[in-house]
């Protein structure tokens, strides 16, 4: 008599997804997927899946600033809501303003500092000319660390200084930056808003007006009765315990 000893390899395809999947008399009614065992090798398999994916994201996006959902369009958008609902007109998307603003957030990512003026001494009046923005009106507002533009404009609004640039009657236009870059040495999100009104753009209506007490001489050379604002905020996320908020008018 010859005995013959049967491994899984003699067993077809569909046996051994019944012993592994399926209760029964040959398994003993417990499939081999559900042993102690088998429960065993998922776990570690799910530890090392989950643990592989955090390291995986951790290299690839440093910091939560990278994953922001801020628009530049967004901000614009709510800006002009916000200015809607008390009988202002909505500013217009202007590309010069939006490569002076951009030109600023760039330069506070590379430099690393977070303020109106920069280390080099630079104003924020200094982003308007280089961008070729004849402003007469011209402001600024800034945030870090912010994730979603609703919560930016909303924490504007809060803010006397900043709510005064985005309801101000004397704006036209309106350019915005969101960037990336390293503040104090953290990964922040950096937001700049820039406001105004161009040269000329006063010009074609301040002739019907009287003249006011301030001159300014103009962009060309020749004088106008065109006084120039300039108003500057910036604003730090909630979660910082301070806010640095300050209006300048030079005349």
């Amino acid at each position: 008599m010859t005995s013959t000893t049967y491994t899984a390899h003699h067993y077809p395809f569909y046996e051994r997804v019944m012993h592994w999947f399926i209760p029964h008399a040959k398994n003993g009614y417990r499939p081999h997927a559900l042993r102690h065992q088998a429960l065993a090798v998922y776990s570690l398999i799910l530890i090392a899946a989950k643990v592989g994916i955090t390291i995986s994201l951790f290299l690839t996006f440093p910091n939560e600033a990278v994953f922001s959902t801020l628009t530049a369009q967004r901000i614009v958008d709510l800006t002009n809501q916000a200015r809607q609902r008390v009988g202002l007109a909505p500013l217009v998307f202007d590309e010069r303003l939006t490569r002076s603003a951009t030109l600023k957030a760039d330069d506070m990512a590379s430099s690393g500092y977070f303020a109106h003026r920069s280390p080099k001494g630079d104003s924020p009046w200094e982003w308007f000319k280089k961008a070729g923005y004849e402003y007469t009106y011209a402001g600024e507002n800034l945030a870090m660390d912010f994730r979603e533009a609703e919560g930016v404009v909303e924490a504007w609004m809060e803010s006397p200084k900043h709510r005064e640039n985005v309801l101000n009657p004397k704006y036209r236009d309106i350019g915005i930056a969101v960037v990336t870059g390293k503040v104090n040495g953290k990964m922040a999100t950096l937001v700049v808003q820039h406001f105004g009104t161009t040269f000329v753009r006063i010009a074609k209506t301040a002739t019907a007006r009287a003249a006011p007490s301030v001159i300014e001489r103009g962009v060309r050379g020749e004088a106008t009765t065109v006084a120039v604002a300039k108003a500057e905020v910036v604003l730090t996320a909630p979660k910082s315990t301070s806010l640095s908020a300050g209006l300048l008018t030079d005349h």
